[in-house]
């Protein structure tokens, strides 16, 4: 083979080299990053170039004639190849698109190329030699068809167009835009020299072998940019999606929700703290499984499994919140209320790429719903409660006024004395029972005397459990300390306990009832509550009930002074609840001692009084008296009774059922000269402010009126704290003939009090 032949080979395999390099980098990045898939043109010219430098260089090197025209029918192929490469190139490196455009362009090639193939329009069937510059022998190939010159416009007007394109956006990448006009202006050449050489001019080979070898290296250089380009961009884009993932870490971990995201199978992607918190799973151990594992979700109400939402989600494609209340097992199998929805991803097509979870523990929440209901079914039964109090403690108010009268022409060693006191210790039971409610519900305080609680325990007690087969056994010293105490609540205390050892002794039994002395020298931890109690050093009166019954279940004991707890069939969980308000109000301590099987013991610490007890009048003369009373009560039968029991003690008494009455007897008792000492007025009457009314419009008559003021509601504040509203004393309905003798007498005895706080 001549050497002169050969040698000119050498720049076609350069050529074909560089190109195989690109073709196969550039193609392997197109398929990593398929969002640079531009990047697959450059792939795609390169691969032409490659197999055009080797069909040029076997067409060097091959001395039989016949396959001359196949190579430059190959040659022109590659050449087409080429230029659609260089477009779709050029269209997607500047953000062109134009679906049209590259289909008008693609059309035009399939043309070209059946000519090229199927007719002898551009490739001539004869064949031609030409003398190129510095070759030593005629070079052979094939003649151009008709259409040859046409082939060779549309290469060197193929160059000039995406020149120009890359012209006018010079500025947008200067560097890359340089070395490939550098590179175009290169193939420009090399379709130049064809172009002489098909008009028979001069046109020496190596331009078109050293200029294809130049643009190869243009192409190069331009690759090697672009990829460092790209390089630095991916890196920066990854930097700033990392920094974004970053913010959206915190973001997620800093909210109070827990999040999970999954994706379109359903397998978990992501879960933020508060959602491992929540289930008791880590991420890195669930990340890939299905989320239905981990969100084990199941309804309040009915205790089945929850609906699956996420697939709710993604046939509606919008969010979806669940109205019903869901509860989420964790782990641990910890149970938590929660509120959750569920939210499709899209990407920037609208497709649905996975889904979030969103959902927070809401037990909390929903417990202080269900406690702020409770409170205002209190305050509603309080109301109506009260009302009932009211009207049932004014029928007590008359049994208890007439038993009182009956009495006082009796004998006390006489049956029938025996019997209407009976009478008249259970009507102030009953009237005990009425307060109950109330101190529960309202939240009164206690209106306290200094007072033993020998005689209250033991008769508390005893009226208790009357008709029970359970027997109490008492353990009451005679030294035991005087206590502050409100009478009538500290027996609900002990009533309410004994009658929940009396049903815990559902065969009989026995119940201990203790008091004690204690003298506490430094801070006691006093336990079974919820959270420990610190009993600061005094002095204690301690008082216990214990029963030998079943006893409380431990899971029970933390809950057992819970408003509305209750294990009874029949039972609206007051019971309890009332005896800890209480022993609260009276600055005292509870403790609760139980195992099942041995029994309970129900022990309340109340302080000791630093006085004596107040003594009652040791006989009946002293609640007598002489003087004037005006009796003020909207109820007829209260104002009667109210009137004999006055005029048994030995008083002058009149009453009145309206305060504008009242206001005109008292009125005219003063014009008479012969004033009221003492005005006793009902706290609550029709249409009126009631006792505070009547004792404002009568100051203005009198500033030196003295008045008691009278109610059936224990716990009001007028009559827990009497002194600021201007009376000088309370009498608590029913009152008793002695109660109603001595408030009479302590109010004449009395200073005057002053204005009622709604004046001052």
């Amino acid at each position: 083979m001549d050497h002169l032949i050969a040698l000119p080979s050498a720049g076609s395999i350069a050529v074909a080299a560089i190109a195989l390099f690109l073709a196969v980098t550039q193609g392997l990045f197109a398929l990593r990053r398929p969002r640079y898939g531009w990047t697959a043109w450059g792939s795609l010219i390169s691969f032409s170039t490659f197999g055009y430098s080797l069909a040029v260089a076997f067409q060097y090197n091959s001395e039989r004639i016949d396959l001359v025209q196949l190579v430059d029918r190959i040659q022109l192929s590659f050449i087409l190849l080429l230029i659609h490469g260089l477009y779709g190139y050029t269209l997607s490196f500047f953000g062109i698109a134009s679906r049209k455009k590259h289909a008008v362009i693609g059309f035009i090639h399939l043309v070209f190329l059946a000519f090229i193939w199927g007719t002898g329009l551009i490739v001539s069937s004869e064949l031609t030699s030409r003398n190129f510059f510095l070759l030593g022998r005629p070079y052979v190939e094939s003649e151009y068809g008709p259409a040859g010159a046409l082939f060779l416009c549309y290469m060197i007007a193929a160059a000039l167009y995406t020149l120009f394109i890359w012209v006018a956006r010079f500025r947008e990448n200067a560097r890359i835009a340089f070395w490939y006009i550098a590179g175009f202006t290169a193939w420009f050449l090399m379709a130049l020299h064809d172009f002489l050489a098909s008009l028979g001019m001069p046109a020496p080979l190596f331009i078109m072998e050293y200029g294809f070898l130049s643009f190869s290296i243009f192409v190069l250089a331009v690759s090697l940019r672009v990829y460092d380009n790209l390089v630095a961009r991916l890196h920066k884009r990854e930097a700033a999606l990392e920094e974004e993932m970053e913010r959206l870490f915190t973001t997620l971990s800093s909210i109070g929700d827990g999040v999970v995201a999954v994706d379109q199978n359903e397998r978990i992607s992501l879960m933020n703290p508060v959602a491992e918190e929540l289930t008791g799973w880590k991420e890195h151990s669930v990340r890939g499984t299905p989320v239905q594992e981990i969100l084990l979700l199941i309804d309040a109400s009915s205790r089945l499994p929850v609906e699956d939402f996420i697939k709710k989600a993604g046939k509606t494609g919008v969010p979806v919140h669940r109205k019903k209340t869901t509860v989420l097992i964790a782990r641990d199998g910890t149970e938590r209320i929660i509120a959750d929805s569920c939210a499709p991803m899209h990407d920037r097509e609208g497709k649905i790429i996975g889904f979030v979870v969103v959902f927070r523990d809401i037990t909390d929440r929903i417990k202080t719903e269900e406690v702020l209901a409770k409170a205002r079914n209190s305050e509603s039964l309080a109301i109506l409660a009260g009302g009932i109090a009211h009207d049932f403690n004014n029928i007590l108010t008359s049994i208890v006024g007439n038993v009182s009268l009956a009495c006082l022409n009796l004998d006390p060693n006489d049956h029938t004395y025996k019997l209407l006191s009976d009478a008249k210790k259970a009507s102030f039971s009953a009237r005990d029972l009425t307060r109950q409610l109330l101190a529960f519900s309202r939240g009164g305080a206690p209106v306290k005397r200094t007072a033993t609680l020998v005689e209250l325990i033991r008769d508390t007690v005893e009226f208790a459990l009357s008709g029970s087969r359970v027997k109490c056994v008492f353990h009451l010293p005679g030294d035991l300390w005087a206590a502050d105490v409100d009478q009538g609540q500290i027996s609900q205390v002990l009533n309410n306990i004994v009658i929940n050892a009396d049903q815990a002794l559902d065969g009989g039994g026995v119940i201990e009832v203790r008091a004690e002395n204690l003298h506490v020298f430094r801070d006691r931890i006093i336990t079974g509550m919820e959270e420990p109690q610190h009993m600061p050093p005094g002095k204690y009166v301690k008082i216990s009930v214990r029963d030998r019954g079943s006893g409380i279940p431990e899971e029970h004991q933390k809950r057992i002074f819970e408003p509305y707890f209750t294990t009874k069939q029949r039972g609206m969980g007051l019971g309890l609840a009332t005896v800890y308000s209480i022993v609260k109000k009276h600055e005292g301590y509870i403790q609760l001692e139980s195992k099942p099987g041995a029994g309970t013991t129900f022990s309340f610490y109340l302080p000791a009084a630093e006085g004596n007890p107040q003594l009652q009048d040791a006989d009946e003369g002293g609640i007598f008296g002489k003087g004037k009373i005006l009796i003020v009560d909207e109820e007829e039968d209260v104002a009667r009774v109210s009137l004999r029991l006055v005029a048994g003690l030995g008083y002058d008494a009149d009453s009145a059922l309206s305060i504008d009455l009242a206001v005109d007897k008292y009125n005219y008792a003063m014009a008479q000269g012969a004033p009221f000492d003492v005005v006793i007025v009902d706290l609550t009457m029709s249409g009126t402010d009631g006792a505070r009314e009547c004792l404002a419009r009568l100051k203005k008559i009198d500033d030196n009126v003295k008045a008691v003021v009278s109610s059936g509601y224990s716990n009001d504040h007028v009559i827990m704290e009497y002194w600021n509203f201007g009376f000088s004393a309370a009498l608590r309905k029913p009152y008793s003939l002695e109660d109603l003798g001595r408030a009479i007498r302590e109010t004449i005895a009395g200073p005057i009090r002053g204005k009622p706080l709604s004046e001052k």
